[in-house]
């Protein structure tokens, strides 16, 4: 009996693992079996998904209940059918698995001789492996000992790498008393200070020790040969002061009058920047006046003069924006001459006296002393740039304002010059405006002149605040406007 069970047992639990959790419909059953069966088959799908324990407890009791369920309400005839049809399925599915089994056998052979022998080999090369792990151990070692002795050689390449760098340096420094003696004899002055002042912080840290005590008393004697030259060459040559005090500031000289010789040669560098200006400014108002007359005429012929002895005077007529046959500028180009080269001078004074004569570590009122000569040259020159810009400015308008208000005056009769005359004439006398036509009444010109000094006024007006040069040029641009409009309004009425 207990041998049958087991079997029984066996076959619910190939019938589970075949069907599910219980058989598939029938055709000859009810509507109330098959509802009950798919019933049954739902609840088996949903059990069998927990576990694999729970889920053949469940198909044991659906298929109890699916007996019960079928003695109650099938026939003999259909009892006996179900019967035969599952004792068909368990011989069909027992065949399938003793044929699965044969079919794998092979399969299963293989896979068992392949496991022998993975497991033979695995355990004869065990020994192997500890050898190679020695060995790789051993070889970690001599590997660690070989780059910590390739460190100790690449820091002491390094180091030797830094000694050669010194070496080197020093090779220079050596030499220097050599270098700055030859540059001194070619009159190279600038290469001589050159070389001393790169030389000179380490000279000051270790000129007083072994053989560079030597190079640095050396050093120290050609510097004063060079400071000697510029020395002499500054009360020589009043056109040089302002490198030869640079050069001297260089060397190390004491600033006690440096600064002052400085500026004084920067001051005659600016007055000669301001005097060509004006003497521009006079080219371009004598070519005014003589606007309209015949080129023949003997004013016509005086302003030429003028003109040409104005371009004799200066250093480049062509940076002053001076055209063909002596023609004076225009406004626009005659104010960006001016502060090209005016502004450009200041701001290198002021840019070389901070960094050659007021060190960071100045103290405050120190700087503040030592800073006032170099605004009261800045100051005095601005003041004759305005005093110049002022009158170009009016120069311009009046003439502007007459042109409009006279609008034959420049047209020559028959009887007037040849056109070669003309044209020489007309290169004359429109450069002051620049105007191509004398109905508007010189606003263009004007307005583009403002700008330009107004721009340029600003780039500068950061780096010397105390000049306040922001409002000046304001005031001068405001002038400008109103002296045109009152002139405007004074030639509509004349």
């Amino acid at each position: 009996m207990e041998e049958q069970a087991r079997k029984a047992e066996r076959i619910k639990a190939l019938l589970s693992g075949y069907y599910g959790s219980a058989g598939p419909p029938k055709a000859n059953q009810g509507q109330g079996a098959k509802g009950e069966d798919a019933q049954h088959r739902e609840g088996g799908k949903g059990v069998q998904q927990t576990s694999s324990a729970s889920s053949l407890e469940a198909a044991s009791q659906e298929a109890r209940r699916h007996v019960a369920q079928m003695l109650r309400n099938s026939s003999l005839e259909q009892l006996l059918g179900e019967h035969r049809s599952t004792a068909k399925d368990i011989k069909n599915l027992e065949s399938d698995i003793q044929q699965l089994v044969y079919e794998n056998y092979s399969k299963f052979i293989s896979a068992t001789d392949t496991i022998r022998a993975m497991k033979t080999r695995v355990d004869g090369a065990m020994p192997e492996l500890h050898h190679l792990k020695s060995t790789m151990d051993v070889v970690a070692d001599r590997s660690t000992a070989v780059g910590g002795k390739l460190q100790c050689r690449q820091e002491r390449m390094q180091e030797l790498h830094r000694v050669q760098d010194l070496l080197q340096k020093l090779q220079v420094v050596f030499d220097l008393p050599k270098r700055m003696r030859a540059a001194l004899e070619e009159d190279v002055m600038d290469t001589a200070v050159g070389f001393y002042a790169e030389a000179l912080p380490l000279l000051k840290k270790f000129g007083h020790r072994g053989a560079l005590r030597q190079v640095a008393s050396q050093s120290d004697l050609v510097a004063k040969e060079i400071a000697q030259v510029l020395k002499r060459r500054m009360s020589e040559r009043k056109d040089d002061t302002e490198r030869c005090v640079l050069l001297l500031r260089k060397l190390g000289e004491p600033d006690r009058t440096l600064q002052d010789r400085y500026l004084a040669g920067r001051a005659q560098r600016v007055s000669r920047i301001l005097r060509d200006g004006s003497a521009v400014a006079d080219a371009m108002a004598t070519a005014a006046v003589v606007w309209g007359l015949p080129a023949d005429s003997p004013a016509v012929r005086s302003a030429a003069a003028v003109a040409q002895s104005t371009q004799g005077q200066l250093e480049s007529p062509e940076g002053w924006g001076f055209g063909e046959r002596s023609a004076p500028p225009s406004l626009r180009a005659f104010i960006t001459a001016l502060d090209e080269k005016f502004i450009n001078a200041v701001q290198e004074t002021a840019m070389n006296v901070t960094r050659f004569f007021l060190p960071q570590d100045l103290p405050e009122e120190t700087a503040t002393a030592k800073r006032r000569p170099l605004l009261a040259l800045i100051r005095e020159s601005f003041n004759d740039y305005f005093r110049i810009i002022r009158r170009v400015l009016a120069d311009t308008i009046a003439v502007s304002v007459w042109r409009a208000t006279h609008p034959t005056k420049g047209q020559q009769s028959s009887i007037g010059p040849e056109p070669e005359q003309q044209q020489q004439q007309q290169h004359l006398s429109l450069g002051i405006s620049g105007l191509e036509s004398y109905d508007e009444w010189g606003v263009d010109e004007l307005a583009q002149a403002l700008s330009i000094l107004s721009a340029d006024l600003l780039t500068i007006s950061g780096s010397l605040p105390e000049l306040e040069l922001r409002k000046r040029a304001g005031e001068v641009v405001m002038g400008a406007v109103q002296h045109h409009v009152q002139q405007c309004f004074a030639g509509l009425e004349g």
